[in-house]
């Protein structure tokens, strides 16, 4: 089973007086590197497995007030593996290689 470190973070959303909650960045657990989803691929509407995990949801309960952050680390289900690796077990999203965090 492959672990991953996901970083999610509370934010405003398109409306201002709405918070949401974005994954901005995932790593996995034996690599040093760390990989950016794009500004337009951040929300829970593009993220929906991972969103159903029950850690994710308590992330997202404990996220409340703007611009706090959480780090979590997540054992990838099948599923999520298709979702966030390719066949070699790159960092992809959806089989779009992630740009490296510097």
């Amino acid at each position: 089973m492959i672990k991953a470190k996901f970083y999610f973070v509370s934010e405003a959303g398109i409306d201002p007086k709405t918070t949401i909650v974005k994954v901005k960045r995932i790593q996995l657990l034996d690599q040093e590197e760390s990989f950016l989803f794009p500004a337009n691929k951040q929300t829970s509407d593009k993220h929906e497995q991972l969103f159903e995990n029950p850690i994710v949801k308590n992330v997202v309960k404990s996220l409340k007030v703007r611009n706090k952050f959480r780090n979590v680390v997540l054992t990838l289900s099948k599923e999520l593996e298709k979702i966030y690796l390719d066949t070699e077990g790159n960092v992809v999203f959806h089989d779009e290689y992630l740009e490296e965090a510097t």
